[in-house]
């Protein structure tokens, strides 16, 4: 069992493998806890290391394949209801992957149990039923994150309501001229699920990101002089992120909206 002690934000440099800006980060974002007091001399306490090595054992995870992939907001909510005993055992024992992947399942309940073509299916039949407000609003209720409703909720709600029907730019494509007609554009035509799908996901991905663009940044708050802009980071993959600057706490849910929607892309590749 770990020795309990208070470590400097050095120590937890060294012993986590994380820079000062990402511990900062993390504290930031809830992810570890927060000293009562802060200054040079600052300690933390036991539970920040172990926060901290789960993280980094996860993310080591991530990149070897050997884990799914989760939003820091997930991480830390699966953080939140870990007791500090089993937290010490998973670390102790070298984060064992098959619990490790089982508890992050847990953590993601609603993007694992949607299937990856609910997204789509009421923009492939507006004309059949153009006034049947079921459909989109199953498709909003799948983008929630783990934490449940949230108060901007229901302006994303409205946004993905309002979303255009995706362009019909892919559909030649599955009639290929004959003179064009060559074995990859015959072999993409017999497969007319895909296309759609894709675009359909791409119409949901455009509309969040329009929305979360239009947002204004931190509610416009200035930044004093001298102070660093805040940026807020999604792990998509063990490579790719998606960024915003500014975000505000209400408008997190976009975000992870957004986050969701790449994944979906991605897993549909």
């Amino acid at each position: 069992m770990l020795a309990m002690r208070s470590y400097s934000i050095t120590e937890l440099q060294q012993l986590s493998g994380f820079d000062r800006r990402t511990i900062v980060y993390y504290l930031q974002q809830g992810l570890i806890p927060r000293a009562g007091r802060r200054g040079p001399n600052t300690r933390y306490p036991q539970d920040a290391l172990l926060r901290l090595r789960f993280i980094r054992g996860v993310k080591t995870l991530q990149d070897q394949g050997r884990c799914g992939t989760v939003t820091l907001r997930e991480i830390g909510g699966l953080l939140d209801r870990l007791a500090s005993p089993e937290l010490a055992r998973l670390v102790e024992h070298g984060m064992p992957p098959e619990e490790v992947d089982a508890l992050l399942r847990q953590a993601t309940p609603a993007d694992a149990a949607m299937p990856p073509t609910t997204g789509p299916a009421p923009a492939s039949t507006p004309p059949a039923e153009p006034a049947t407000p079921p459909a989109p609003a199953a498709s909003a209720q799948g983008l929630l994150g783990p934490s449940g409703p949230r108060r901007s909720y229901g302006l994303a709600d409205a946004g993905i309501r309002q979303r255009p029907t995706p362009p019909p730019a892919p559909q030649p494509a599955l009639h290929p001229p004959p003179d064009a007609a060559t074995p990859a554009v015959a072999a993409q035509a017999a497969d007319p699920a895909t296309t759609p799908s894709a675009a359909g996901a791409a119409g949901d991905l455009g509309q969040l990101l329009r929305e979360l663009e239009l947002r204004p940044a931190m509610a416009g708050r200035r930044l004093s002089p001298g102070a660093s802009e805040q940026w807020t980071e999604i792990p998509i993959t063990s490579r790719i992120y998606l960024s915003v600057r500014g975000l505000a706490q209400d408008d997190a849910p976009l975000a992870d909206a957004a986050a969701r929607e790449l994944k979906r892309i991605l897993r549909a590749r």
